[in-house]
């Protein structure tokens, strides 16, 4: 007669109640830690957006640039674009874009009017953040589609303008 072997049982491992309440306070710390690093980026490009607005007493084009490139690099991005209003016309002020060909075809779009048929126009004219989670389908927004899609990675858009107390000066879209 053969011999029969054993097979060995799977170990179920339980957690005791502390293993389980020191996961939950590692878990807890990672989210702190988290935290803490969102703080300081914001804090660190705060802090440069500030210095080279001490350092531009006459010239707003290095405060756009700073304003534009911590913006790119907090919310990661594919663009980011700082648009200016006059009161009737936008224009773009700064820009930083993964592909140089989605930068000029945006560039050569503006100087434009608002209309609500596109989502930074329509961000300017209500004053208030707009967002597209995908931009060349949705209807809000007919203007939008336009040769810059082609060039971009992706198909979401934030707007959020820019204000002075309840006048818009700008929007910036990333």
């Amino acid at each position: 007669m053969a011999q029969r072997r054993k097979r060995a049982s799977p170990k179920i491992r339980s957690r005791s109640p502390r293993q389980t309440a020191e996961t939950g306070e590692q878990a807890l710390h990672k989210q702190s830690i988290a935290r803490e690093k969102e703080a300081l980026e914001q804090q660190a490009a705060t802090a440069h957006i500030l210095r080279a607005l001490a350092r531009s007493t006459s010239d707003s084009q290095p405060v756009f640039e700073a304003i534009v490139e911590h913006a790119h690099r907090l919310t990661g991005a594919v663009y980011s674009v700082l648009y200016r209003y006059d009161g009737e016309r936008i224009t773009i002020a700064a820009d930083r874009y993964a592909n140089p060909a989605a930068s000029r075809a945006q560039r050569a779009s503006y100087p434009r009017s608002p209309s609500r048929d596109y989502l930074i126009g329509r961000t300017i004219l209500e004053g208030r953040t707009m967002h597209s989670p995908d931009l060349p389908n949705d209807p809000r927004f007919p203007g939008s589609r336009h040769a810059v899609l082609k060039h971009m990675q992706r198909r979401a858009l934030l707007g959020v303008p820019l204000l002075r107390g309840r006048v818009v000066l700008g929007a910036i879209a990333t």
